[in-house]
């Protein structure tokens, strides 16, 4: 590496880097239930994918977003999902950036399409019910809330699941 010297080398290989392009979506896949449900700052949920509504506790609900944006975004949002029980209460919260953090929304083409996979698993004590699926943004430098088009801080699916 070194002459002896003690000086350092002017370039350090540290390891390969293998890039893949990101799958870009110019429409809403079929099956997929529309939303167009807006939050400030351009960004809006399109639509989402919600694979099962009947569940037991302790299974995984699997749910994939669809979000669109108009225009060009300065700024990163994690989102935040929430499952609520019949009273409205948190059970489950996770949030990320985008697609696993692979689909930062400053990365985002107007009019794209992306998609993003969740995997959330509810408790194992998890009582029968019903279940309702909240959405949200949360800037990742500032960490508050992305107001809705509605002024709420979050929007809640039109679809509910049943726990059996």
């Amino acid at each position: 590496m070194g002459s002896g010297s003690g000086t350092l080398p002017q370039y350090v290989r540290v390891a390969p880097l293998n890039m893949q392009p990101a799958e870009r979506l110019s429409a809403l896949p079929a099956g997929v239930t529309p939303t167009a449900l807006a939050f400030s700052g351009g960004i809006e949920l399109a639509g989402f994918d919600l694979k099962q509504t009947r569940i037991r506790a302790g299974d995984p609900l699997d749910l994939t977003l669809y979000w669109r944006t108009s225009g060009p975004i300065s700024d990163d949002d994690r989102v935040a999902i929430t499952i609520l029980d019949d009273a409205g209460r948190p059970i489950v919260q996770q949030d990320s950036e985008p697609a696993g953090g692979d689909r930062p929304t400053s990365g985002w083409a107007a009019d794209e399409y992306v998609a993003d996979t969740w995997r959330l698993r509810l408790p194992r004590d998890l009582p029968r019910g019903k279940l309702r699926i909240s959405v949200g943004l949360v800037g990742v430098a500032s960490n508050l809330r992305v107001p809705a088009a509605s002024g709420a801080g979050q929007i809640v699916l039109p679809v509910e699941v049943a726990v059996e």
